[in-house]
């Protein structure tokens, strides 16, 4: 009795087995896209190797005859080659309905109709966008994601631009920017912070830029200086003219001072990459320090709304230089290599300087340093401001510069 009931079991599972395995086969995409394709290229096949026979199976065009088989065959061919368009290449329907919200792809055509809260493909099948759109240009509140599923931007858009008040994003969802927009770029009012997550200034933007006045934060987001900004920098010249207890009000950052000889000082900016340099003897009724001159250890600066780095480019600005050749170097100047090289520049060689720390630890006194060490300068006048740019060599590009009032 149990071999019959085996043999019996035996028997139903090769039925089932079979069906299953043939079931199994018939569903695969390759064999669907080979039947498929044998259908298809058996029916055109047929279609264009029977010949007409009557005048009938032509369409008259004055002197031509054209088999209408063939006409058949090209306006079949055409709606294959657009469904594959519209349903392949550029789709024209969603294939995703996920919590009421519609998913299209960002090139399919009914999106360019839609009004209301979508979702947006990207050409590699991501998420790109979730949020609003009206006839099918990003409008409205939104996000934008990237291809690893990060924030790229929330907030609002118009036209498929950033555009009002949103949030900019690095990497990994970590806040970059917050505040306004205008053509996708920083406009107006915002707060940027760097990667780490400090906060880096708090102010005015444009096109992109810091330009206006705000404030400067140095990385444990302490306020290091209040003032304007364009194209990104810091305007250096509206320091000169002030004393040193007016830049002590909008510099509240880390500051060295160097006390040389014949009544001179040196006070290095370090959060500003600045230095200027006084001296006690020449002070105003009030018994206040002026500064005339700042030193910047930037080797670029922006003139004309473009930064510029090379002699070539500081000629065409300017015109001709004032003066031009070898100079000894002051002490300011020197603290300013020296500076340079602790961050790591090496445009300039090393200078030679004795120091001693006086009683207070930001204060040290400077004994001795080379006073015949020589640089490249190139001087230029222009609206009040004498613009000093030093350089390791002839021509070239300039390692740091200097404006002083004249």
């Amino acid at each position: 009795m149990e071999n019959i009931l085996q043999i019996l079991i035996n028997v139903i599972k090769s039925r089932v087995m079979g069906l299953y395995t043939m079931i199994q086969l018939w569903t695969t995409p390759s064999y669907i896209r080979t039947k498929v394709t044998t259908v298809v290229r058996k029916f055109f096949t047929q279609t264009l190797s029977i010949k007409p026979r009557d005048k009938k199976d032509y369409y008259a065009t004055r002197k031509w005859l054209i088999s209408k088989r063939l006409v058949y065959f090209v306006v079949l061919a055409i709606g294959v080659i657009s469904a594959f368009y519209l349903l392949v290449i550029n789709p024209v329907i969603s294939f995703g309905h996920v919590a009421g919200v519609r998913e299209y792809y960002y090139n399919a055509i009914p999106l360019r109709f839609v009004n209301g809260t979508v979702k947006i493909k990207a050409k590699s099948g991501y998420i790109a966008y979730e949020g609003n759109v009206s006839k099918g240009a990003v409008t409205g509140k939104g996000t934008l994601y990237s291809i690893n599923g990060d924030t790229v931007y929330i907030g609002n858009f118009e036209a498929n631009k950033f555009e009002g008040e949103g949030k900019a994003y690095y990497p990994a969802n970590i806040l970059k920017y917050n505040g306004s927009f205008s053509n996708n770029l920083y406009e107006g009012e915002g707060v940027l912070y760097r990667e780490n997550g400090s906060m880096e200034y708090n102010g005015a933007f444009s096109k992109g830029k810091k330009d206006g006045m705000g404030i400067l934060f140095n990385n444990g987001s302490n306020q290091v200086y209040k003032g304007l900004f364009s194209q990104d920098e810091l305007v250096y010249t509206d320091l000169l003219g002030k004393s040193t207890a007016e830049i002590g009000e909008v510099y509240t950052g880390t500051t060295t001072f160097y006390m040389g000889d014949n009544n001179q000082f040196v006070a290095s900016l370090k959060d500003i990459d600045a230095v200027y340099q006084g001296d006690s003897s020449d002070t105003n009724i009030e018994d206040e320090i002026m500064v005339d001159i700042i030193y910047v250890s930037h080797n670029y600066i922006t003139l004309g709304g473009k930064r510029v780095s090379s002699v070539s480019d500081l000629i065409e600005y300017f015109g001709t230089p004032s003066y031009q050749g070898y100079t000894k170097l002051k002490l300011a100047e020197q603290i300013v290599i020296k500076d340079m090289i602790e961050k790591g520049d090496a445009t300039f060689d090393p200078v030679s300087m004795t120091i001693t720390q006086s009683n207070t630890n930001d204060v040290f006194n400077v004994s001795g340093y080379s006073r015949d060490k020589t640089v490249y300068l190139y001087t230029f006048l222009k609206d009040g401001v004498e613009y000093q740019f030093f350089c390791p060599e002839k021509r070239g590009d300039f390692g740091f510069y200097g404006v002083a009032t004249y």
